[in-house]
């Protein structure tokens, strides 16, 4: 939703390409900085990744969750940069086939796991919330958002080109009236927005802020995660069949963020970091591999994060 559209039209995207704008360029640089800078300051005061990684899988799942069963095989800190990059690849499979085992199973049964060879989907890993995620699969709801939403310049039209106002819904909260909407394509936004509900006219028209904040959630993310927004407006919804609603650890934008930079599964462009690894396609240069791990470990993290959460909404619900 924040992509610029002229360097969209510029950008050559065969087909199943992953699309990094400018945008995303950017962020993924800085959060690949800061994970190098957090292991630097670990290992500065003694403390290494990996064996946090570990710990989190035998100890603290066992510990704060009575999670048993958990065995995890992360490269030890002296390892050499390039069989740290395999250990950490196989590991993340590893973890994550007794994490889904656990999901579906209640229980880690070894044999069954040490028979088990097939690659991890990440789109389909298993969530304990059968109804987790919902996301928007309503053309109403999608207009809605792109009309409130998008930093659209020609809403400051509304009020003298001031700049205090990026989109429709700012604009809003600062109070207009009926007459300010002057030009047509303003009037048919803003009958349709109030047709819909979404809009409320009283002295002045204001945001439905029930709605438009669901709404900006979804704009935002592209999904809502159901076990932090509870609301009658948002089950409705779901029961209007608005929301498509799924049950898996991963959002699909963060599975596919991960299939771009594990495997080529689902982008064309991807990088591929699990599958060179795992079959020893490496490459030789070593500061392309200190840059790897550090992507690597990046998403051994996102995946503790989510797997953690998992934990804690279970726990919640009981």
């Amino acid at each position: 939703n924040k992509r610029d559209p002229f360097e969209e039209m510029s950008f050559v995207n065969g087909n199943g390409m992953f699309f990094k704008d400018i945008r995303f360029k950017r962020s993924n640089a800085l959060a690949n900085a800061q994970m190098m800078g957090y292991m630097k300051i670990l290992e500065d005061n003694g403390v290494y990744l990996e064996n946090v990684c570990k710990w989190f899988f035998e100890t603290y799942l066992k510990e704060e969750f009575h999670a048993e069963g958990f065995v995890s095989n992360f490269p030890n800190h002296n390892d050499s940069i390039a069989n740290k990059c395999k250990l950490i690849s196989s590991a993340m499979d590893g973890v994550l086939k007794q994490y889904r085992m656990y999901v579906e199973d209640g229980e880690i049964n070894r044999e069954l796991y040490e028979m088990s060879s097939e690659q991890i989907n990440y789109n389909t890993l298993p969530s304990f919330c059968k109804k987790k995620y919902a996301y928007p699969d309503d053309e109403e709801l999608k207009h809605a958002m792109k009309i409130l939403f998008s930093e659209d310049k020609s809403w400051i039209r509304l009020v003298n080109n001031d700049d205090r106002y990026q989109n429709l819904t700012q604009l809003l909260t600062g109070g207009k009236s009926v007459s300010d909407f002057g030009l047509v394509k303003d009037i048919e936004d803003r009958d349709w927005l109030l047709d819909k509900g979404f809009l409320i006219e009283k002295e002045t028209i204001e945001p439905d802020l029930n709605k438009i904040s669901l709404l900006y959630q979804l704009y935002e993310h592209n999904y809502i995660c159901l076990q932090y927004f509870k609301s009658e407006e948002l089950n409705k919804w779901i029961k209007d069949k608005k929301l498509r609603v799924t049950g898996t650890l991963l959002s699909e934008p963060e599975a596919e963020y991960l299939n771009f930079l594990l495997n080529k599964r689902e982008f064309s462009n991807g990088l591929d970091l699990r599958n060179k690894y795992i079959h020893d396609s490496i490459p030789q240069n070593e500061e392309r591999q200190q840059q790897d791990y550090v992507i690597l470990m990046k998403v051994m993290i996102i995946l503790i994060i989510k797997i953690n959460e998992e934990f804690c909404l279970r726990k919640t619900d009981k």
